[in-house]
This record gives structure tokens, C-alpha cells and sequence, in this order.
């Protein structure tokens, strides 16, 4: 679900932001990114899109769990 009288790109900036300071230490379980996200009503659609303009990779565990991995610290400094 998105904000409630939020733009879609203020929705995407700010689930930008969220992602941004969520992998800022390393990589972290998707499951728990995608909470916090939802937590913070921004809908699974604008988390995609927001992920793939970070430029954010998923990557399969060995016991098949997912985890995202950091964007570049370029993309980083350019949203913090």
C-alpha cells in the first residue's frame, strides 16, 4: 500500500532512502528489508522499482534464503 496522500515519487525517494540506510553495513536478509518496507506502507511495486534504480542484487543463499546486496557507494553518497 502506498502513503496516503503521497506523491509516487516522494514514495519512491523515501523507500529509497529506507533501503539506503538498511544496507549501508552490508548486505541484509530480503525478508527483512521487504518488512520494514511494507511497515512503512510503501507497496512491493514501488520497493521494486526503487531497488532496481539503486541498483541493488539479490543473491540466492546456500540454504535458500535471499539477501540483498548494498548498492555502490556512489549511489549511496548521491541519496544520503
Amino acid at each position: 500500500m502506498q502513503d496516503q496522500g503521497m506523491r509516487p515519487e516522494k514514495t519512491k525517494e523515501k523507500a529509497k532512502i529506507l533501503i539506503v540506510k538498511m544496507l549501508r553495513n552490508g548486505p541484509q536478509p530480503a525478508s527483512k528489508v521487504m518488512e520494514e518496507l511494507l511497515q512503512n506502507d510503501i507497496g512491493e511495486r514501488t520497493v521494486k522499482t526503487a531497488k532496481r534504480e539503486l541498483k541493488v542484487k539479490s543473491v540466492r543463499q546456500k540454504d535458500g534464503t535471499w539477501i540483498w546486496m548494498p548498492p555502490s557507494h556512489a549511489v549511496i553518497r548521491g541519496v544520503s
